[in-house]
């Protein structure tokens, strides 16, 4: 396909599509081969395709359907196809030249152009004389017909001054070029009637019919007032879009960000024209202008999110596809803003309104365009905060997660597209989607809440509500703001039952196993300690709900129970190092002393010892401070220890064993037979006797 007028920024020397013409040989055969490699073509255009058809229709001001023509007549779709593809080519490029395509512009040049009634049954070159149109004017018969052929040319002209003032029809997405086009084409088809009127052929018949006094003159001369009014109308509109068309096309070659940048111009611009200019400056052609400027942009925006359309909204990255919405949406504030600022600085200087137009005609689309992307946003929003959904292992969560995979890939699998201004389909489909993520959050909410009907530890409750916390979902935080207030209740009842447990049992501490006493007793009152520590850590750093009056009662509930348990575990501390510190003695003193009753030699090994090193390594664990005594008893536990087993196996050996022997010596097992020998049997029972 070949376009001349094609964006620069589609440029690229890989991928170019081109009309080759047909050859002249073999053409009926060529035609018919053509015709079904067309149809075939057809058969592959995509929505994707028919987007792009669509944006090079607005920009070349054609139809659809003759860019869809163009794009047809090219060999294959091959260049399509590497611009969709995953990894493919970024950019696509269509040149148009207008020497080998039978000609857009030379084709509605021809349709521009009137053409009135050619006379074939008068030869008007005869009346090329003053004389010669008097002697016409005094024939009845003449005059009579040539009134007829002014009279049918009246009626041309009328029609097509009718057609002219009718509303022009024209696509919803055309843009600012198409205006300068329209009045382009207005320019052709008056002067093609100025140039009939000034033709020697119709001088000669209103000639004639001036010098008849026909009554037709005065409706001639009053359209031929009209007529020359448009002409001059189009011409000078013609002129000054002109000047404006460079400013305009940076809303056609650039992303929304450089077209941010251009908008003072475009204004200022179109201020000039209406100031400046003769007949372009009319309410309405002025809003026609701006509402034209506004489809642009809002035509830049969706090229812009979409990369050209080459990929969908949700195949994007949200951050990255929410940071181009901001971008049109900035546009859509800059060309608000200078246009706003433009109003003012007008009436400040001349006193007058700039631009007596309807602003909410002019805006109302991309506004409308702008709210879309902010439901879009919305959308992507919940996408985003409802996916940990999927990831939390929360037991009987993953209904939930089911739920909102399915709504969610419902939205995404509709076919039409959901930038297209005025949408009535997404509307629909954002209401349902919001209302069944509403169901969604409620069914959340019931299923927390049932989490926390029966709550047995607010130390696990946390626990467990920290792992909702986790989830980060906006309709559950009001819920977990009440539940804290459940926890908090329990907790307070679990303070009090702490304080009560100490109360009653401090003066007979149950010890965990091998544990030595003073540890013991520190070990067990920081367990006691650590089931009110916990929760309410929890909750000051988490939540401010310790600021409320009832959380303020709590806190002072718990303030003094664990005051009391602290004072109760230094004041164990400090009694034990205070005895322990006098323990100097025991190193001191005789290994072996005799026995007060049996007068034998013992070990003289204290067992205080033992304790002390004891209760000294699990208060080291425990992060308390031992005294020197203890500590010297630490380092010297091996050395104590071999000694004393070293002194205690002596003492075995010597005071038990050696007794033992001598009393196993002295006893006799067996009588045996003085003087003589005797059977086995018979020693057997003689001993039993």
């Amino acid at each position: 396909m070949t376009l001349r007028k094609m964006l620069p920024t589609l440029e690229v020397p890989d991928i170019v599509m081109m009309d080759t013409p047909n050859p002249k040989a073999n053409k009926c055969v060529s035609q018919a081969k053509h015709k079904q490699a067309r149809e075939e073509r057809k058969k592959l255009l995509t929505p994707a395709h028919k987007y792009m058809i669509d944006i090079l229709a607005d920009r070349l001001s054609l139809a659809p359907t003759e860019v869809e023509e163009f794009v047809l007549d090219s060999p294959s779709l091959l260049a399509f196809d590497h611009f969709f593809a995953s990894g493919g080519s970024k950019t696509i490029s269509f040149v148009y030249q207008e020497s080998e395509v039978p000609g857009i512009d030379i084709q509605r040049s021809n349709e521009s152009v009137v053409h009135l009634k050619t006379v074939t049954d008068i030869d008007l070159s005869k009346l090329a004389c003053l004389d010669d149109m008097k002697a016409a004017a005094a024939n009845f018969d003449m005059v009579q017909r040539l009134e007829e052929i002014l009279m049918q040319w009246c009626k041309q002209i009328e029609q097509v001054l009718m057609e002219s003032d009718l509303l022009r029809k024209e696509d919803d997405s055309a843009g600012p070029l198409s205006e300068l086009e329209h009045w382009k084409r207005m320019s052709l088809q008056y002067n093609s009637i100025i140039d009939h009127i000034k033709s020697p052929e119709c001088k000669a018949v209103v000639m004639v019919l001036h010098l008849n006094h026909s009554k037709i003159m005065k409706v001639w001369r009053d359209l031929d007032t009209r007529i020359t009014y448009r002409v001059n109308e189009a011409k000078d509109n013609f002129k000054f879009l002109s000047t404006l068309e460079k400013v305009l096309h940076p809303l056609y070659n650039s992303d929304p960000v450089s077209m941010t940048e251009n908008v003072p111009k475009v204004i200022s611009a179109i201020h000039m024209i209406y100031r400046v200019s003769l007949y372009y400056n009319t309410s309405e052609k002025m809003s026609a202008l701006l509402v034209k400027i506004t489809n642009q942009m809002v035509t830049a925006c969706r090229s812009y999110i979409t990369d050209d359309g080459s990929c969908l909204i949700w195949d994007q990255d949200a951050e990255k596809l929410i940071r181009k919405m901001q971008v049109c949406t900035c546009l859509y504030q800059e060309y608000q803003t200078c246009f706003q600022k433009k109003k003012v600085q007008v009436m400040e200087e001349t006193g007058k309104t700039f631009l007596e137009v309807s602003e909410m005609q002019i805006f109302c689309k991309f506004e409308s365009f702008c709210k879309q992307l902010e439901k879009i946003k919305k959308i992507i929003t919940v996408f985003k905060t409802f996916e940990s959904l999927e990831k939390s292992n929360i037991e009987g969560i993953e209904k939930s997660a089911r739920q909102f995979h399915t709504v969610s890939m419902n939205l995404k699998r509709k076919k039409y597209d959901m930038l297209s201004p005025r949408t009535t389909e997404f509307e629909t489909d954002f209401v349902n989607f919001m209302a069944q993520m509403s169901h969604i959050e409620v069914s959340l909410q019931a299923f927390m809440c049932s989490y926390f009907s029966n709550i047995i530890s607010s130390q696990q409750a946390l626990c467990l509500l920290q792992r909702f916390q986790k989830l980060n979902l906006p309709c559950l935080a009001t819920h977990i703001s009440n539940i804290l207030g459940v926890i908090l209740q329990h907790f307070a009842s679990e303070v009090e039952f702490v304080k009560k447990v100490f109360d009653n049992q401090k003066d007979d501490i149950p010890l965990s196993r091998n544990m030595p006493p003073v540890a013991g007793r520190i070990g067990w009152v920081r367990h006691l300690y650590k089931k009110i520590e916990e929760p309410i850590l929890y909750m000051k750093e988490n939540s401010d709900i310790l600021c409320s009056p009832v959380g303020q009662d709590v806190v002072r509930m718990y303030n003094g129970t664990a005051a009391m348990l602290v004072e109760f575990e230094l004041l164990q501390h400090e009694t034990w190092m205070e005895k322990v510190s006098k323990l100097d003695h025991v190193l001191n003193i005789t290994l072996l002393v005799r026995h007060p009753n049996t007068g034998k030699l013992v070990v003289n090994f204290d067992p205080k010892i033992t304790e002390v090193i004891r209760e000294a390594k699990c208060l080291l664990k425990m992060g308390h401070k031992v005294p020197t005594q203890a500590s010297l008893l630490i380092k010297m536990e091996s050395k104590i220890n071999a000694h004393h087993l070293r002194l205690k196996v002596q003492d075995i050996c010597k005071i038990q064993i050696d007794d033992v022997l001598k009393d196993m010596s002295e006893t006799v097992l067996i009588e045996l037979p003085e003087g003589r020998a005797s059977l086995l049997q018979q020693l057997v029972d003689h001993n039993k006797a």
